[in-house]
């Protein structure tokens, strides 16, 4: 019996002596990690919050061409009906804008145009408000998704114009599609850096090593103790094992609130809600 005793004891300190070894080597590379992951979550997070800043901006923008077009096609009517052909405007007629006082110098072309705004602004809106409702990156999928279906049907409209000689409502929808196509590739690097960004949370190796530290811990730890603590030991003894399996328990213990920590930082759902924080 004395010898059994002696071989767990031995067992089981030499086990936690490895055990606490790899577990503070580990343990420093885990830190090191996180102070890695804390940077690059800042940069995803950084263009995140750039992605859902620019579309708040493109739907002021688009609310500036709706209450724009709705004012100006009535006075384009008016003045194709009492036969003027020469108006001065505010150049920001569309998605083609820039700033300065113009011309117009082709009242028909020009009311196509203002028109064919006013025709894709609410599909062009419910695509870009799509994104208020992301609560995760991974979310955005649907929203390529959303834009890749209006860019086919802008590209088939386009087709269409070409066919009728519009040039004017033509060139409004290449800006259109453009403006489209701009966006899909923005969620598509966006999707591919966070993507990118969880890869590298957090490698392999550090969930095997703390399995494996796991299985020693239990078998070579604390089943030999266990055992001992089972053969009668003295209660100075048993004092002495407890708080030996305690110390050993709270180096897995860090471990894996370490590994939860950083795995905690790659939460899609709340870099989503920080992005959106103003």
């Amino acid at each position: 019996m004395e010898n059994l005793n002696w071989f767990l004891s031995t067992l089981s300190q030499s086990a936690a002596a490895i055990v606490g070894l790899i577990g503070a080597l580990l343990g420093g590379r885990l830190i090191n990690q996180i102070d890695e992951i804390k940077q690059r979550r800042f940069e995803v997070k950084k263009r995140v919050k750039n992605f859902f800043d620019g579309v708040d901006a493109q739907l002021v923008e688009f609310e500036k061409f709706r209450k724009f077009v709705e004012q100006r096609i009535p006075e384009y009517k008016k003045a194709r009906d009492e036969g003027r052909n020469v108006m001065a405007f505010p150049n920001n007629m569309g998605f083609t804008s820039s700033m300065g006082v113009i011309e117009i110098k082709n009242i028909k072309g020009d009311l196509s145009r203002l028109e064919f705004v006013k025709e894709i602004l609410p599909e062009l809106v419910e695509v870009w408000e799509k994104p208020k409702e992301v609560k995760k990156v991974e979310e955005l999928e649907n929203c390529y998704n959303s834009i890749e279906k209006l860019r086919k049907k802008l590209d088939k409209r386009r087709k269409e114009f070409m066919v009728s000689t519009d040039i004017l409502a033509m060139c409004e929808l290449d800006c259109a599609l453009s403006i489209a196509s701009n966006w899909k590739a923005s969620i598509e690097r966006l999707i591919k850096d966070f993507q990118s960004f969880q890869k590298t949370l957090l490698p392999k190796y550090f969930i095997w090593l703390l399995i494996l530290l796991s299985f020693i811990t239990i078998t070579s730890v604390f089943l030999p103790l266990t055992i001992l603590y089972i053969n009668n030991v003295s209660i100075r003894e048993c004092v002495l094992i407890s708080f030996f399996a305690i110390g050993v328990g709270g180096v897995i213990g860090f471990l894996i609130y370490q590994i939860e920590s950083i795995l905690r930082m790659g939460n899609s759902e709340k870099i989503v809600k920080e992005s959106k924080e103003k």
